[in-house]
C-alpha cells in the first residue's frame, strides 16, 4: 500500500479558469484558480495566440499533476504503447 500523500487522489480535484485581456496593443492571459489566485500568465501580440498560449498552459499543466490515475495505475507501462493509449489484443 502507497503512503505518499501526492500518490492518493484528493477528494475535490482543483478548477481553473482562463482569462484573456487586451491591454493597448497586446493581449494578457492567464489561469487562475477560482479562487482568482494566478496560476501561470503571459502575453501576446494576437487574441488568437494569446488563447493558444493560455490553452497550452493549462493543457501542459493538467498532464503534469499528480493526481493522474493511469499513470499511477500502470507504473511498469506494461499496459500502455509508446504513446499513451491502451493495448488491446482485438483489431479495431
Amino acid at each position: 500500500m502507497l503512503t505518499n500523500e501526492r500518490s492518493q487522489m484528493p477528494d475535490q480535484f482543483p478548477v481553473f479558469e482562463r482569462l484573456l485581456k487586451k491591454r493597448g496593443r497586446v493581449w494578457r492571459w492567464c489561469l487562475c484558480t477560482t479562487e482568482g489566485k494566478i496560476v501561470m500568465h503571459g502575453t501576446e501580440s494576437n487574441r488568437t495566440a494569446a488563447k493558444y498560449k493560455a490553452d497550452r498552459a493549462l493543457f501542459l499543466m493538467l498532464l503534469c499533476a499528480p493526481y493522474q490515475s493511469t499513470r499511477l495505475s500502470d507504473r511498469d507501462g506494461s499496459g500502455y504503447n509508446r504513446s499513451g493509449r491502451s493495448r488491446s489484443t482485438r483489431a479495431c
